[in-house]
């Protein structure tokens, strides 16, 4: 029981951390966002800086989110018993041998991988399409082909700014 709220209490730990570290980031950020800093001055336009601030904001205030995801999902298998369920259905399948570790070792790396997703999504095919950094398109995300810039095709325009 002891060592489950020592888990639990270094979950929570690393999340505020991050979330604090993520936070002050966005205020510092917000805060500066109205004047170009002084050794990129003539080099970059207000404008320019405005659309990296903004950029810069939104993509930690999504990466807050995954950070919630990540810590709920880390606080499901390590203090809610999902690790020992995991582990017990790898075990019947596998045993408890070499298998069975690198087994498991393959299922966590999916779910870890697997939350990341939704918000590789929405970072590429919202956040950055929000910006003008982004070109593709969903075919193209899928596999189905094309060179990931958007424009007419023969028109010689690539997208690219």
């Amino acid at each position: 029981m002891l060592l489950t709220i020592i888990v639990a209490l270094a979950i929570v730990a690393a999340f505020l951390f991050e979330a604090w570290l993520d936070w002050r980031q966005i205020r510092y950020v917000a805060a500066h966002r109205g004047q170009v800093p002084a050794a990129f001055a003539g080099r970059i336009s207000l404008t320019d800086h405005q659309k990296a601030a903004d950029y810069t904001i939104a993509r930690k205030r999504l990466g807050v989110k995954q950070d919630v995801a990540s810590a709920a999902l880390s606080m499901v298998l390590l203090v809610g018993g999902g690790f020992a369920l995991l582990h017990s259905a790898i075990v019947a399948m596998f045993g408890s041998g070499a298998v069975g570790s690198l087994a498991l070792a393959g299922v966590l790396a999916v779910i870890f991988s697997a939350i990341s997703i939704p918000f590789d999504y929405v970072a590429t095919f919202e956040v950055e399409q929000r910006f003008g950094f982004n070109y593709a398109i969903m075919a193209e995300r899928r596999g189905h082909g094309g060179s990931g810039r958007k424009g007419r095709r023969g028109s010689g325009e690539t997208g690219f700014r």
